[in-house]
């Protein structure tokens, strides 16, 4: 367990809102089906970040589903992704395992090396699920991509698909860690959404506005995939909602090499402002928060960065703070 102990933290943004957000294309032009149908919902659906909002993939009986996400860049360039987090699913009851295909113009793919971070074990060039609940991978680019596919197949790769797989959530995107552990000045708080009301008689009563957690699909213990049917007496209550500040910030590691943005679209500017502020639109996009980059067992949440702030120190050097609220 981490007892909230921070130490260098990473996030997960997501590219496929950003670049709604931006003006480049729709989530609907971005994303499409190349193999398969829905069951209910919409394919963008899956890519709002809020995992509560569940649609369901017709996979019953079907050999092969293809999520297809188009980027509309030239081969000139590409978009850098590196990770993609499903939340929310119920991949392991359909006997399903997935993979990541990449290509620059839809004739021919390339498969990248996948790395289990969490559910997801890698054999064979695909990730296995060994539960319902959330899986997170990451790769490493090598090639131009104007493509991504998520390829989802039986897991012994020779039969149909036993049931269909509700999705809560796909993020695909870019990784960052923080160049350093915060200042030990961090604070969290836990805020519990209540409202106190007096009687004439000097009663108290409280009311709560909210119940703390919504569900992802079944299991309300959703980052830690327990797979048990009670884990909702389990499940977190309250709003954590994080201060925290980075000192001697290096300016390369603080900002971009120049504002014309020429590497935002591929993520070779690995800068704060290029990978966090401008990728999240402060506070508009929600992002993955791991608050110590070697562990997944703990210290995970679904965050929106309400506040930030970058003030210079000294000559290269900056100091970043910021507050980052969780998603219920």
């Amino acid at each position: 367990m981490s007892h909230k102990r921070i130490a260098t933290p990473k996030i997960y943004v997501d590219w496929v809102n950003w670049m709604q957000v931006t003006g480049h294309e729709s989530v609907a032009d971005a994303v499409t089906l190349s193999a398969g149908t829905m069951a209910s919902g919409t394919i963008e659906d899956a890519f709002d970040i809020n995992p509560t909002n569940t649609c369901v993939l017709n996979t019953d009986s079907v050999s092969q589903f293809v999520i297809k996400v188009d980027s509309n860049m030239g081969t000139d360039s590409y978009m850098d992704y590196d990770y993609v987090a499903i939340l929310g699913h119920d991949i392991h009851g359909a006997n399903t395992k997935f993979k990541i295909a990449t290509s620059d113009d839809w004739s021919s793919f390339s498969y990248p090396t996948m790395t289990e971070k969490v559910n997801a074990t890698v054999s064979g060039g695909w990730a296995t699920p060994s539960s319902n609940g959330w899986s997170l991978i990451e790769w490493t680019q090598t090639s131009n991509n104007r493509y991504i596919a998520i390829e989802l197949k039986h897991d012994d790769s020779s039969s149909n698909m036993s049931a269909d797989i509700t999705i809560g959530a796909i993020m695909l995107g870019k990784k960052m860690s923080f160049p350093h552990r915060p200042n030990l000045s961090h604070k969290i708080d836990k805020v519990f959404k209540t409202k106190l009301k007096e009687s004439l008689g000097g009663a108290r009563y409280s009311v709560a506005l909210n119940n703390g957690y919504n569900k992802w699909g079944d299991d309300t213990n959703r980052w830690y995939n327990t797979g048990t049917t009670n884990s909702e007496w389990n499940t977190r209550t309250g709003r954590h909602i994080f201060n925290l500040s980075w000192s001697y910030i290096q300016d390369t590691d603080m900002w971009r090499v120049q504002d014309d943005v020429t590497d935002e679209f591929t993520g070779n500017d690995t800068s704060i402002e290029n990978l966090l502020i401008d990728k999240v639109h402060g506070s508009h996009l929600p992002f993955i928060f791991q608050i110590d980059d070697t562990n997944y067992s703990d210290g995970i949440y679904l965050v929106r960065m309400t506040k930030h702030s970058m003030q210079q120190t000294a000559p290269n050097l900056w100091t970043f703070s910021c507050t980052l609220e969780e998603e219920l």
